[in-house]
């Protein structure tokens, strides 16, 4: 198997950083303020008594969470980047 390009290898961790920035500028910028505009203290209340009581349903959810908005980062990895091997036939 041949090595893999550099260029080809900068240019999908530039894209996929990129798109990193998006979402947490997304994320941290505009959706967590709109929804920190709409708690209220029996909200905020709620949430701390769910986390005194079940917190790793509360850390599993943040993980779950942290996942699916990793995903668009790996997509945009693996559709810039290429094909990760070439096929099996051309594998020795």
């Amino acid at each position: 198997m041949a090595a893999a390009d550099p260029r080809r290898l900068a240019r999908a961790i530039a894209a996929s950083a990129a798109t990193g920035a998006a979402i947490y500028t997304l994320v941290i910028r505009v959706a967590l303020p709109m929804v920190e505009a709409r708690l209220t203290r029996a909200h905020v209340d709620w949430l701390r008594l769910a986390f005194d009581r079940h917190p790793a349903a509360v850390l599993g959810a943040i993980v779950v969470i942290a996942a699916v908005l990793t995903l668009p980062v790996l997509a945009v990895f693996r559709l810039t980047y290429g094909p990760l091997r070439t096929s099996p036939r051309h594998c020795a």
